[in-house]
């Protein structure tokens, strides 16, 4: 199969109720693709979703043992769950007065 023809099956199948007929007619924009959120995060994404902390910071957690990462080729990414886990971890708790 043409890979032009695997991308128009794809767009049908991801939009049944898509009317090519308007797209060709200017009545209709493409819809965005349907794609779930990562659930590894790049070192930049990693250190926004931690609160702006710096990359050096992140690093560190991670040769600390705070955190754990996740190495593609030569890229270090970080599970969102780890970091969520690390947040709750480190919620302070709640005085009593």
């Amino acid at each position: 199969m043409h890979p032009a023809q695997q991308a128009v099956e794809g767009i049908v199948q991801a939009y049944p109720d898509f009317r090519w007929d308007n797209f060709f007619r200017g009545k209709v924009e493409l819809p965005e693709s349907p794609s779930p959120k990562s659930r590894l995060l790049s070192t930049v994404e990693a250190t926004e979703y931690l609160g702006g902390i710096s990359r050096m910071t992140l690093y560190r957690l991670v040769k600390g043992g705070q955190l754990r990462s996740v190495k593609i080729g030569t890229r270090t990414l970080f599970d969102v769950e780890d970091l969520d886990g690390f947040i709750k971890r480190h919620k302070s708790k709640r005085r009593k007065s």
